[in-house]
């Protein structure tokens, strides 16, 4: 559904780009805490959003900041998978991660981004803005993985 809604971002006007290529990246991000996926399931997941952003920030692929931003997002990606439990049932990793991811994304974007028909154009004012939505977004969806899927094991201490 992601993919769909960031395809539907290029046909739209600009500024409506922007609204759903957020829209796109907050559904790929929030399902990447399912802790009853496969390795595959996984893969394709990050696969999707690996083409948003790659195709977002195309124009500028070889800015060291993208490519900073990328292999960050690469590395985020990775922990996520492994420390799933533990980055969801901490709301200050669920939204600091969220924060970072789209900074990184919104941040990072060429001045004329590929978004919508005539392509839209992005300033520090915007990126903030639209990096708003991430952490109260992420902290819902960190509340919802919190109430279903397994429990972080606890330490057991003895005094």
């Amino acid at each position: 559904m992601g993919i769909v809604l960031f395809v539907t971002a290029r046909m739209v006007g600009q500024y409506n780009a922007i609204t759903y290529t957020n829209g796109a990246l907050i559904m790929l991000a929030a399902v990447l805490f399912d802790t009853a996926t496969t390795r595959t399931e996984y893969a394709i997941r990050v696969d999707g959003l690996l083409i948003v952003w790659l195709t977002a920030h195309w124009s500028n692929i070889t800015s060291a900041n993208t490519i900073i931003a990328t292999v960050l997002l690469i590395a985020a990606l990775t922990g996520i998978r492994r420390y799933t439990n533990m980055i969801r049932h901490n709301p200050a990793l669920t939204v600091g991660l969220a924060a970072v991811g789209a900074a990184g994304f919104w941040l990072t974007l060429p001045a004329r981004s590929p978004l919508g028909p005539a392509g839209s154009p992005t300033s520090l004012v915007l990126a903030i803005g639209t990096s708003l939505p991430w952490p109260p977004s992420s902290a819902c969806t960190g509340r919802t993985w919190n109430t279903c899927g397994p429990k972080p094991r606890r330490l057991k201490t003895t005094c």
